[in-house]
């Protein structure tokens, strides 16, 4: 209860399981009850044979919890042995009530052939990202994979106040090929959507290519659940990179350090740094 995990820095590292039902596995923590991680950079790292609820950083999220200024690079195999596992995501794999996640990188690999695969949050309950940048692939299996995104993969609710995901000033480029029904480039399922009085899911860029939708039911308001109507956001084209060399352009331009009124992130320049033609990373870890 009450963890804390700061300034950690993983290279080259593996968690290997020989159990075909190993559940919560995290490089920081399998399971963390309410807490903070800060500035951690998991780098060239993998997960091989894991089962439900893990994750890059945390498997199993409870409770207030921040992650923030962090990088992961990951690459995670699902069992194939326990074919039907599920909550498996980039940074988390089930966060539940009140997560939030700020300026977090995540880029590497999920593949499997189970479910809700994420690139940020496999499953979800109540969640908050801001300043997102999402490069992570996502290869299911195109008959078994259900419900996969670059962003959160799963929102799912068991009362009508604790089932919101908030996304706000982020970008997801990950390309995923899962079942291709319901694969979103944000976010999926129980997904609030902006109005005229909120910002629940605001001001973020995606990759068309791959998925084409970027949340859940996003055409279809008769059969959304959830107390505001689709689309999640404004789909005006400044929001959809058609394909790579508008991504390109977009951080040329300064997209991501530009205001919202001027089309871009806002994100700080004392927090993210470009050099060449990378895409940005966390200052702290590219000094």
């Amino acid at each position: 209860h009450h963890g804390q995990a700061k300034n950690i820095r993983i290279q080259n590292s593996q968690i290997n399981s020989t159990d075909s039902s190993s559940e919560y596995n995290g490089f920081v923590a399998g399971g963390l009850y309410v807490g903070k991680i800060k500035n951690i950079n998991i780098k060239e790292s993998s997960m091989m044979n894991v089962s439900n609820y893990s994750g890059g950083l945390v498997g199993w999220l409870y409770g207030e919890s921040d992650i923030s200024h962090s990088e992961v690079d990951i690459n995670i195999v699902g069992s194939a042995t326990e074919p039907d596992h599920q909550s498996i995501g980039g940074v988390i794999g089930a966060n539940i009530l009140f997560g939030r996640v700020d300026n977090v990188k995540v880029s590497g690999s999920i593949t499997g052939t189970g479910d809700k695969y994420g690139g940020v949050v496999g499953t979800a309950r109540y969640v908050y990202l801001n300043n997102i940048l999402s490069e992570i692939m996502i290869n299911g299996s195109e008959t078994t994979s259900d419900r996969c995104s670059p962003g959160v993969a799963y929102s799912y609710k068991n009362s009508a106040e604790h089932h919101q995901t908030w996304v706000t000033n982020s970008i997801f480029l990950g390309p995923v090929t899962c079942n291709g029904i319901n694969d979103y480039a944000i976010s999926n399922w129980h997904t609030p959507t902006l109005d005229s009085s909120d910002n629940n899911i605001d001001n973020n860029f995606y990759l068309k290519a791959s998925p084409a939708k970027p949340c859940h039911r996003e055409d279809s308001p008769s059969n959304y659940v959830g107390d505001r109507s689709p689309p999640c956001l404004d789909l005006g084209s400044i929001y959809v990179l058609d394909n790579t060399t508008e991504v390109e352009n977009f951080f040329i331009n300064g997209g991501h350090y530009n205001s919202r009124t001027s089309n871009g992130l806002g994100w700080s320049q004392e927090t993210w740094i470009k050099e060449g033609n990378a895409l940005p990373k966390l200052k702290i870890f590219n000094p």
